[in-house]
């Protein structure tokens, strides 16, 4: 009984290492982006994410009369 008690712990502990953090790990990188000339994430002003990333390529303007998703 211990053994299937120990094999039932390692497959756990297998899908937390490579299931649930990951997925934990990528909400990180959404929160900020990393340029040239430093880092920029929300809430930081478009003069300053201009000044450390440069101009943008392509500016897109939604849609206001669009729900938000």
């Amino acid at each position: 009984m211990s053994s299937r008690i120990i094999l039932a712990l390692f497959i756990s502990a297998l899908i937390f290492t490579f299931g649930i953090q990951p997925n934990s790990m990528a909400l990180d990188d959404l929160s900020s982006l990393q340029c040239d000339d430093g880092i920029v994430a929300p809430g930081d002003s478009e003069d300053s994410v201009k000044e450390k990333c440069g101009e943008p390529q392509q500016v897109l303007n939604p849609d206001p009369q669009e729900p938000v998703k």
